[in-house]
């Protein structure tokens, strides 16, 4: 037996050896020799063997010892085994790194809820869903984005959907267990490779970007991108950017770089891991469907097997179903399951059969809520120990724990809830992922009321625990799972100090549920006893508000406006000021404060916008019935509370407190009385007669009316109070509601309103309602029309449609009467009475006074009106200057004097009196023949009023009378500025008027004729001297009129007209033509009209002058401030008398794509703005001016004001009045507006660049059309940054290449060829390719590199066609590190060898020998090498015993020993050389046999070739013709010039180096540091060489170039062709330097990188600026500063120039990125270290470039005081002005600068201004300064070729010409002759023709025979 045993031992170790052997060979799925189905039984015969022998030996054991023993061996073993029993998965085995799928449970703010298997719960963090979500999260905790925003995961993501996840923690502390999940792909991936990816596979992918065609994703695996189709998206499905979504994989490329996955619901059910294939354990993800066998039925659930190899389990809970598993499954059964979690550790693999995970789809419980109650819950299953499988509602499935049984342990669940049995159950959880149903039987979870926060109902009343007081508030426990917050604001109605006494922990308090937010599981209560135990209704939301209602709320802010009121559920209310109290409160501060509770009344509300209005006036019961029972048209009294602005406040007699409003308006039929009466109004007046005009039930207010009118009518029963009561033809009075432009609303009684349109307010033509009628204004309204179905009607206010109606006698012609009936009676009200008896005034001193009556007094005092006299019974009476009669010395003080009385103003206690002799003789008695009415009478203006006026009738006896234009229907007018005294009108009688007051006073009164209103006219609106004498007044001029006008002025847009002396007119340019036809020059339309000239126009509208706005026809203004707009069009002068024709264009009569002429008004920076019409303006964008891009760029030169052009209306804003209009488009007659349904392949647009990116450009066509133009299409030449010129805001003429409807996306070119439709004729121009079909083989083609990869790099060839470049094909040389060969974005030039068409694949060759044959550098050969050869090479390699070097072009290398590399000895070659340094060789030996090559790199080998090189220079030198003798001169000349003499040696290089300022080729050609290329601001332009104004003025200083005398001599010696070279030399030497760092470091990406440089270049300061430049861009600001300080210490201090870089770019970096106080600490420490001047200059300059112009003038100014020695600074100062157009302050700065500077350098400095102001102010200013300096300095040849320069740069050839005559005819030396001579025939060959040329060379050689 023993042996038997020891057999199967040995056995069995053989075949595990055998598969440990297999599985070494071929891991993970590698080929193998065994089947799947071979490796399985294999692997059961070896575990069975193994558990045979183990039960075998077990015998000499116990058998706990066995069980760990086999655990301990099957843990070692690392293989799968089967388990005797299926175990259901708990928290206990649960690890981290195990990959589980599940279902989303509950959507928060920053954490998804899952529902995992078994009822398991798990939290996913907001930064553990994706790497985009999660740099979101962390830039938003940093607060570096402020426009950054959280993701919503509501819309990422559903409830019910189904992700794999990844457990990233486990937590089990205090009793809290939590699973921590991630659903990253790149960690729940992070087992997989990606050759284990394969079809049917489900995985996570994050979204990365959106393309054309679909998604591409990723799948966390390096090296490997993912593609989502959109053919592969459902059509409601949307992705988002960041969105994580599991996959599954429709396919994988060979190479294993690109997963094809799909989100189709048919092809994630049918794919599956097929049983043929052998994945690995770790290729293996939650959610792949597989094929499995069932291996064994077991009661807990099944044993499985799939792949042959892999063992599974799937519990009881995953096979959905209720019967029992033996009937449904069996042993070998094949069935479809869902891998739902692997424990990559213990090896386990659950699986599923449930049908929503099978067919992948979410769970839903639309119709079940957590807390529910059911009754009815069956059981269907019992399983033991466990729980019971239940049903309800119809068949919904559920599961009860067994621990939610009962409150009390259940030992047998089968006989307590046996199969079949009903019982009462509460919904505790949903579980999303197993779609089943969580209850409980529990008493104790079925009897909690409030089982959920949704339980809890907003106001209830709930009593709770004190759970916990802190300093947010105090918690209160509702029960142990739901707590409360009580704000301190709510712990009582009064502040508690110490609340810890009245809160302690566990006692019971009760409050009132505030606020219920289920969703952030949240309740707000309240502790305050006054909501606590108020009865009132509550307001928690919206739609259980009642008007009227009465409730609670407490005040959350109060307002100058009035009090915001909060009441339950956010439910937010406003209390206006007038609502808050009965009494009148100017500031509700002093009344009401925060957290205040108040009772309130809602007033009204708005369910959809969310409003409600409240108010704080709460009336008592009996009020209520008093309110009630008041009926409108009710007349009562009152007396005033309170008086505001708008009206009083009036309680009312007899009702109880209750009160109402009586508006200003209301207070009497007119204005004026009404005014008065509302200012005498004080609290306790009491009035009378008031009327219930009509009711607001929603406040419980009552508006009253004192209008008499109104009253009487009402008393009268003639004014309606319903619909049903008015009748057509009737005159009802009624007062103005509302009013617009158009119409106006009459209201009457009870709010009942009528209409009256503008044509039927008035008899006179009415532009705008607002301007005829004022709000609250009594009116009479004939009712001309009644709609009983609509219960609408319209009404009429013209007096003449009004004298038709059948009751018109009883109200018409009584506005007079009225008027002085309301005056009377306010003049005898006492309105200060408290009581009725003392209602009344006392007139008796009045008594004796009569209107034409005499009357006597005595002078009191004089007043610049008129004189003052006192009357009798302290009356005063006032004598106007017009009505003294007498001189000044009769106006002594109590002198007596003897007058009539004109008016007796009782109101203001005033008689006006006259003491003219014609008008005293009259009598107060009127005759009986002016009683009767409709006398015609002329009567002279004695007094005007503002409401009258008084006349006197010269015919009877200059009897006194009264006249108004006011009234009921008529615009009220000042009759002050409309009258004067000594005016005359003609009128009729209207009638006597006999007061009822006490006065006992009688008037006259007229009414004006119709007839005699045109001759009375405002003296303010007479026109003085008018052009068309048929126009007298403004008055005579109305709409339509033709008049005659004299043309003023002309100006580019309109023409100015005199009409009158004092009264101007205007023209605007858009109302001379009608037709763009008509204009015969459209650059100046108005060039045919003259100053002077009378011409007819005709009126079309009146401005007012100072805003230019639009007036009525009939508005009052006076004639100084108005002003009259006229019109010449053809179609207006062609009309009828006194027609307008169509009105002044306005925005509302335009119509979008129309065509329409206009002018140009105005041309901004980005913009034309074209005038239309006289009112409207329109906007033309620089795109929409023309098609021609040249027209455009220069679009200021073309579009000029004034000019006129047809325009296409694009668009309208209606609320700015403006238009969007294009010209190019009307110029072709173009209607169509561009769009992605009409634009076409070849249309020519222009467009405007939007976004300029590095790859392309964003253009916008028009605001519905957006295209893109590829940076292979914006140059025909391509350029190594080809959008570098291109800015946002730039227009652009633009080709459409293409035209992608269904993805909008339309492709561009900027390409000249492309938009000219003409091939580029330059040889460098690419080649214009855009698909496949337009390369073919040979050809060279351009592009940028757009990826570079393993293989090789692609290359884009277009926006739609790239290239792949073999590594083989990058160079004609070997390159090891061949990836530093090429970039992404860079430029290349390549041949076409490969076209796939099949494949559209494209291969290109960057082969030198191949591209470009015949440029390409030979390649060197070992056959061309030769001893004694001298070659240029790049060290490679360094070794103690020398440094190894490879030959340019070539790959031969070879070694320079240590002994060859100098002519002295080298010690440490590594301080000599660097790799990478470039050297020149010469060769000592070649062994072609061996192949190498011996160099040395001693100097002495090429003496020989630098004598011969500095011999080739001087020839050079000798041979080249130059003009420096010639501008020199000789120096016998020189000693004659007295003024030369006085400059010193520094002056005469300074001119040698400066006057010729304008020669541009030596600007051009000038070398430039790379130190000053623009690649950084902060390393931009660091000395003055690279100022390009200091390099065209040459704003070199004396003080600059001081040297000591040594030097200086040394420099005088040499010639000004030799410092220039010397300097070119080093500026060459320094860029070599400079370039050479970057190619050999090709720009360092770290900061190691830096410092490795610095060691060996400490005091360069282009790498120390390039380290701060890096920081920056690393936003590392703090440490830029540090470098700059280690800088300035480290670099030596000989080394000026390069301190002075750094302390430059220092300047820089504060000046961007510091504050102006940390600039100016860094500039002081500068002018300490360094040279003031230079500092300074620097500092200005960055001031300059950062448009900080306040500072750089500032800074200018202190300059100019520091350094007022300085030419340069004073130049520079003065080139400051002159930029900024300050003209005038350029020209102080040079008188300044001549009194400061030394005489020697004074015709410098002026040379310099005139050159300023030849470039930048005025020629002609700078050409007088020229010829200044040329009459003092005649013989200075370099001033006479400057001023020639500054001629010939303005290009006026005939000036350019006589100066050039001028200089000729002079006397200079031959050599001076020469050089203008060869000028004047090089500028004639150029600019001239032959005869020209000829007369030049005539001049020369006349010049030579005169010498002869």
């Amino acid at each position: 037996m023993a042996k038997n045993n020891s057999k199967k031992i040995e056995n069995t170790k053989e075949k595990k050896e055998k598969i440990e052997d297999m599985e070494v060979d071929f891991p993970r799925g590698g080929e193998s020799s065994l089947t799947p189905m071979e490796y399985r039984d294999i692997t059961e015969q070896v575990n069975k063997d193994l558990f045979e022998q183990k039960e075998e030996s077990a015998d000499k054991n116990k058998k706990k010892k066995r069980k760990s023993n086999v655990e301990e061996s099957t843990t070692e073993s690392k293989k799968q085994k089967i388990d005797n029993s299926i175990r259901l998965l708990n928290f206990k085995r649960l690890q981290v790194g195990m990959c589980i799928l599940g279902a989303i449970k509950e959507i928060n703010e920053l954490e998804l809820v899952i529902s995992l298997t078994n009822g398991l719960t798990g939290f996913v963090a907001i930064t553990e869903i994706s790497e985009e979500i999660s740099k979101i999260a962390e830039q938003v905790a940093n607060d570096d984005a402020d426009e950054d925003e959280l993701p919503e995961l509501n819309s990422l993501f559903t409830v019910g959907q189904l992700i794999a996840c990844a457990i990233s923690e486990l937590s089990d502390a205090g009793n809290k267990k939590k699973i921590s999940l991630s659903v990253k792909p790149s960690i729940v991936n992070s087992s997989l490779k990606a050759k284990d990816v394969s079809s049917g596979m489900m995985l996570n992918a994050e979204v990365v970007s959106k393309e054309d065609h679909g998604y591409i994703m990723s799948v966390g695996l390096e090296g490997v991108n993912a593609f989502l189709n959109n053919k592969n998206i459902p059509e409601d499905v949307s992705l988002t950017v960041g969105q994580v979504i599991s996959c599954g994989v429709v396919s994988i490329d060979s190479g294993f770089r690109t997963i094809q996955l799909t989100l189709k619901k048919e092809a994630i059910i049918k794919s599956f891991i097929p049983n043929n294939s052998s994945p690995s354990l770790t290729s293996l993800k939650p959610g792949a469907l597989v094929n499995v066998t069932v291996k064994k039925v077991m009661e807990s659930g099944l044993q499985c097997l799939f792949c042959g190899i892999f063992n599974s389990t799937i519990d009881f809970f995953n096979l959905s179903t209720e019967k029992p598993i033996q009937q449904l499954y069996k042993e070998k059964q094949k069935i479809h399951a869902r891998i739902i979690y692997i424990n990559y550790t213990k090896l386990k693999i659950g699986l599923s059969l449930n049908s929503n995970l099978i067919n992948y789809e979410p769970v839903s419980f639309p119709d079940i809520r957590i807390g529910s109650i059911i009754d009815n819950v069956e059981v269907k299953r019992v399983d033991e120990s466990i729980g019971t499988l239940v049903s309800f509602n119809g068949g919904d499935q559920g599961y009860v724990h067994v621990s939610r049984l009962d409150d009390k342990q259940v030992d047998n669940i089968a006989k307590k809830f046996s199969v079949g049995s009903t019982h009462k159950g509460r919904v505790v959880g949903l579980d999303y992922f197993g779609n089943i149903v969580h209850l409980s039987f529990q008493k104790s979870i079925l009897n909690v009321k409030y089982f959920t926060y949704e339980d809890i109902e907003v106001g209830s009343i709930i009593k709770g625990t004190v759970y916990k007081l802190g300093t947010f508030g105090l918690l209160v426990s509702i029960n142990d799972q739901i707590k409360a917050l009580c704000p301190k604001r709510h712990f009582s109605d009064v502040q508690l100090k110490n609340p810890e006494k009245k809160f302690k922990i566990d006692s019971q308090v009760k409050f009132r549920v505030l606020e219920v937010i289920p969703k952030l599981k949240k309740v707000i209560i309240t502790l305050r006893k006054s909501l606590v135990d108020s009865t009132l209704p509550i307001i928690s939301s919206y739609d259980n508000i009642e008007k009227g209602m009465i409730t609670m709320g407490v005040i959350e802010a109060v307002k100058p406006f009035g009090c915001i009121v909060k009441f339950y559920n956010q439910v937010h209310g406003l209390c206006p000021i007038h609502e808050l109290s009965e009494d009148f409160i100017k500031n509700p501060e002093d009344h009401f404060h925060i957290n205040q509770v108040v009772k309130c009344r809602v007033m009204d509300f708005d369910k959809e916008g969310s409003k409600l209005r409240v108010s704080f006036k709460l009336l008592n019961v009996e009020q209520q019935e008093n309110y009630d029972k008041a009926k409108i048209g009710d007349i009562i009294n009152g007396k005033v509370i309170y008086r505001v602005d708008d009206g009083a406040l009036i309680e009312l007699n007899n009702m109880n407190g209750l009160r109402g409003f009586l508006p200003k308006t209301h207070m009497s039929d007119f204005e004026a009385n009404a005014e008065i009466i509302h200012n005498q109004l004080k609290e306790g007046t009491l009035l009378n007669n008031l009327m219930v005009l009509y009711k607001d039930d929603s406040n419980n207010q009552i508006f009253l009316t004192m209008k008499k009118l109104l009253v009487d009518a009402h008393k009268a029963k003639q004014l309606p109070e319903t619909f049903e009561q008015i009748k057509a033809n009737t005159l009802i009075p009624g007062y103005v509601k509302y009013i617009t432009k158009a119409y106006a609303i009459i209201s009457f009684l009870n709010d009942l309103v009528g209409v009256a349109i503008k044509d039927n307010v008035s008899d006179d033509y009415v532009k705008n309602v607002e301007d005829k009628l004022k709000l609250g204004k009594t009116v009479l309204a004939l009712v001309t029309e009644v709609d009983k179905e609509k219960k609408h009607f319209n009404l009429s206010l013209k007096l003449s449609e009004c004298a038709k109606a059948d009751n018109a006698s009883k109200y018409l012609n009584k506005d007079l009467s009225d008027y002085f009936e309301a005056l009377d009676e306010i003049s005898a009200t006492n309105f200060e009475a408290k009581k009725e008896k003392s209602k009344k005034k006392n007139l008796t001193s009045w008594k004796n006074l009569s209107i034409g009556g005499p009357v006597e007094g005595f002078i009191k005092t004089n007043v610049p009106a008129g004189t003052v006299v006192e009357l009798k019974g302290k009356i005063t009476g006032l004598i106007l200057k017009d009505h003294f009669n007498g001189e000044e010395k009769d106006k002594k003080i109590g002198a007596s004097v003897k007058g009539r009385v004109m008016d007796l103003d009782i109101s203001n206690n005033v008689v006006n009196i006259t003491m003219l002799p014609d008008l005293v003789k009259g009598k107060a008695k009127i005759p009986k023949e002016l009683t009767t009415k409709g006398k015609n009478v002329d009567a002279t203006v004695q007094l005007v009023k503002k409401n009258y006026i008084i006349v006197s009738l010269p015919k009877y006896n200059n009897q006194i009378a009264y006249l108004s234009e006011n009234g009921y229907n008529k615009s009220e007018i000042n009759h002050v500025s409309k009258y004067s005294i000594g005016q005359t009108v003609n009128a009729t009688t209207d009638g006597v008027f006999k007061g009822n007051n006490d006065a006992n006073i009688e008037r006259l009164l007229l009414k004006l004729n119709a007839s005699a209103k045109k001759n009375v006219a405002d003296t303010r609106r007479l026109i003085k001297d008018p052009i068309d004498s048929s126009i007298t007044s403004l008055d005579d001029i109305i709409p339509g009129r033709e008049i005659k006008a004299r043309i003023k002025g002309v100006k580019k847009t309109q023409i100015n007209m005199t009409l009158g002396s004092n009264l101007k007119g205007r023209i605007h340019i858009t109302e001379v033509y009608d037709k763009y036809e008509d204009i015969k020059d459209i650059t100046k339309p108005l060039a045919g009209f003259k100053a002077g000239q009378v011409i007819s126009c005709r009126v079309i509208g009146i401005l007012n002058a100072k805003g230019y706005k639009y007036l009525p026809l009939t508005h009052q203004n006076p004639i100084s401030q108005t002003t009259i707009e006229l019109s010449i069009k053809p179609s207006r002068m062609n009309l009828e008398p006194n027609t307008m024709g169509e009105p002044i264009l306005g925005i509302d009569d335009v119509k979008v794509d129309s065509f329409m002429v206009g002018a140009v008004a105005n041309v901004t920076d980005n913009a034309v703005w074209m005038a239309v019409s006289p009112q409207l303006l329109g906007r033309v964008d620089l795109s929409e001016l023309s098609n021609d891009i040249n027209i455009v760029n220069s679009y200021k030169k073309h579009f000029l004001e004034g000019q006129i052009y047809p325009c296409f209306i694009l668009n309208k804003n209606t609320k700015k009045g403006l238009l969007d209009i294009s010209i190019r488009n009307a110029v072709e007659g173009k209607k169509e507006k561009k769009n992605m349904d009409n634009v076409k392949v070849g249309d020519v647009l222009m467009g405007k660049i939007i976004k300029v990116q590095e790859k392309s450009v964003n253009i916008k066509i028009n605001n519905g059309l957006i295209g893109r133009a590829f940076i292979t299409d914006i140059n025909d030449v391509f350029e190594k940054n080809p959008t570098k010129d291109l800015k946002v805001g730039q227009v652009v003429s633009t080709y459409v290449l293409n035209v992608d409807k269904n993805n909008k996306q339309l492709d561009l070119s900027l390409r000249k060829s492309r938009i000219t439709n003409e091939k580029c004729t330059d040889k460098n121009a690419a080649a214009d390719v855009q698909t496949l079909e337009d390369v073919e083989e040979g050809m060279v083609v351009y592009g940028y590199i757009k990826h570079v990869s393993d293989k090789g790099c692609f290359v884009s060839l277009s926006s739609h066609l790239d290239a792949r470049v073999k590594i083989a094909e990058l160079s004609d040389l070997f390159v090891k590190e061949w990836k530093t060969l090429v970039s992404v974005g860079q430029l290349v030039k390549g041949k076409v060898i490969v076209i796939d068409k099949p494949n559209k694949r494209v291969e290109l060759t960057l082969k030198e020998s191949i591209v470009s044959p015949e440029t390409a550098k030979k390649i060197i050969q070992w056959s061309d090498l030769s001893k004694g050869q001298k070659i240029t090479g790049t060290i490679k390699g360094i070794e103690e015993f020398g440094v190894f070097i490879r030959i340019d072009n070539s790959n031969i290398s070879g070694l320079c020993h240590k002994m060859e590399l100098s002519d002295s000895s080298v010690k440490d070659i590594a301080k000599l050389y660097s790799v990478g340094d470039k050297v020149k060789a010469y060769i000592l030996k070649v062994d072609l046999e061996k192949k190498r090559v011996s160099f040395s790199l001693k100097a002495s080998y090429f003496a020989d070739d630098e004598e011969s090189e500095n011999e080739d220079a001087m020839e050079e030198d000798d041979n080249e013709e130059t003009m420096e003798d010639i501008e020199n001169g000789s120096e016998d000349e020189e000693e004659n010039d007295k003024d030369d003499e006085e400059d010193d040696d520094d002056d005469d290089d300074d001119e040698e180096d400066g006057m010729d300022v304008d020669n541009e080729a030596t600007i051009d050609n000038k070398p430039k540091s790379i130190l000053n290329v623009p690649e950084l601001e902060i390393s931009q332009r660091w000395d003055d060489d690279d100022d390009s104004d200091n390099e065209k003025l040459n704003m070199s200083d004396d003080e600059e170039d001081e040297e000591d005398e040594e030097t200086q001599n040394e420099s005088a010696k040499k010639s000004k062709r030799a410092k220039k070279r010397e300097k070119l030399e080093r500026e060459e030497k320094i860029r070599e330097q400079e370039k050479m760092i970057l190619d050999n470091d090709k720009l360092p990406e770290m900061a190691d990188d830096f410092e490795r440089l610095l060691l060996g270049s400490p005091n360069s300061s282009f790498i120390w600026i390039k380290y701060m430049a890096f920081q920056l861009h690393m936003a590392e600001v703090e440490k830029a500063r540090q470098i700059a300080e280690r800088a300035l210490k480290t670099i030596n201090y000989r080394e000026e120039q390069e301190k002075m870089n750094v302390w430059i770019a220092y300047l820089n970096l504060e000046n961007s990125y510091g504050t102006q106080e940390t600039l100016l600490k860094v500039f002081e420490r500068a002018i300490t270290l360094c040279e003031p001047k230079d500092i300074y200059m620097q500092l200005v300059k960055i001031y300059e470039r950062s448009e900080k112009f306040d500072l750089a003038e500032q800074l200018y100014q202190t300059m100019i005081k520091r350094f007022r020695e300085s030419s340069k600074v004073w130049c520079q100062c003065g080139l400051f002005y002159l930029k900024r157009d300050k003209l005038s302050e350029c020209r102080k700065i040079l008188q300044r600068a001549l009194q400061s500077l030394a005489k020697r350098k004074h015709i410098k400095t002026i040379c310099k201004f005139a050159q300023m102001e030849f470039r930048y102010g005025e020629p002609e200013r700078g050409r007088t300064i020229f010829e200044g300096i040329m009459n003092n300095y005649p013989k200075r040849v370099d001033l006479w070729s400057i001023y020639l320069d500054m001629e010939i740069r303005q290009g006026d050839q005939s000036t350019i010409r006589r100066l050039f005559e001028r200089v000729i005819h002079m006397k200079f030396s031959s050599k001076k002759m020469k050089f203008f001579f060869k000028r004047y025939l090089e500028y004639e060959k150029k600019h001239g023709d032959e005869e020209s040329i000829a007369h030049v060379k005539n001049a020369a050689l006349e010049y030579i025979q005169s010498l002869q």
